[in-house]
This record gives C-alpha cells, sequence and structure tokens, in this order.
C-alpha cells in the first residue's frame, strides 16, 4: 500500500467509532424495548428511556465509561472445564487444544494457571481448618 492509501484507511476508521449521541441514543432506544418488553406501554417506556438518558448525561458527561464485556465470566467456565476434563484424565492436553479451538501452548497455559488456583484453594481451606482445630485445642486444655 502506498502512503496515500492508508490516509484513506485511517479515515474510514474513523467513521466507524461511534459518537457519545449516537451511543445514547441506542442505549435509549434498547431501554425502551426492555421496558417495552415487561409491560411499560410505548409511549411511556420511550419517555422513561429519554429521561434515563438525560439523567446521565448530566451525572456522567464527560466521563470516559468502559463497559466491560461478559466474556470474563464465560471463559473461565470453559477454562474450568477444561481442567476437569483433563484433572479426570478424559482428555489428554492435545484433545483439549483441538476440541476449544486453542493452541498446546495456550492449553497447557490455561491447565497451569487452573491448577494453580485450585493449589491456592485448597491451600487456604488446609491452613483454615488447622487453625481451628488449633483454636479448639486450646479451648479444651
Amino acid at each position: 500500500m502506498r502512503p496515500n492509501e492508508f490516509k484513506e484507511l485511517n479515515k474510514q476508521k474513523k467513521r466507524l467509532s461511534v459518537t457519545g449521541s449516537e451511543l445514547a441514543a441506542s442505549m435509549a432506544s434498547t431501554m425502551g424495548v426492555l421496558l417495552r418488553s415487561h409491560g411499560v406501554e410505548q409511549y411511556k417506556s420511550d419517555q422513561i428511556a429519554l429521561e434515563v438518558m438525560s439523567e446521565m448525561r448530566r451525572v456522567y458527561g464527560g466521563t470516559q465509561i468502559y463497559f466491560s464485556r461478559e466474556e470474563n465470566f464465560e471463559k473461565k467456565a470453559i477454562y474450568e472445564e477444561m481442567f476437569a476434563r483433563h484433572d479426570r484424565k478424559e482428555m489428554s492436553a492435545v484433545e483439549l487444544a483441538m476440541e476449544y479451538g486453542f493452541s498446546l501452548a495456550w492449553t497447557y497455559t490455561i491447565l497451569k494457571a487452573i491448577r494453580a488456583q485450585k493449589r491456592e484453594e485448597r491451600d487456604a481451606q488446609a491452613k483454615d481448618t488447622l487453625k481451628r482445630s488449633q483454636n479448639r485445642c486450646k479451648r479444651e486444655s
């Protein structure tokens, strides 16, 4: 690509970004639809959605807000499932990588991280059990 083509690509990328007004309109629309799905009549749901967006603008106007994706929870569940299957010797790391579409290196990283997490949980539980038994022995003495 020549430098002029890069400039054109950058201009296209800028057009793809969403402005605050577009986001607010989308959120108000979504809120109106959700309110209607819960039995609120259309006119009233639209009024409520617009009032909420107006209040959000007043309170959060000028503030950058980040909405995290919910994927982290889904990933955690998948990683836990992968570890459980590997731990029960249902599947090897290679089979897990092929099944879940990860590289073998990433699969080993996941298994190692979950194993360390489980070990920490077991150690904390063992420490707590030991502490309780020591306290019980002190009370009985």
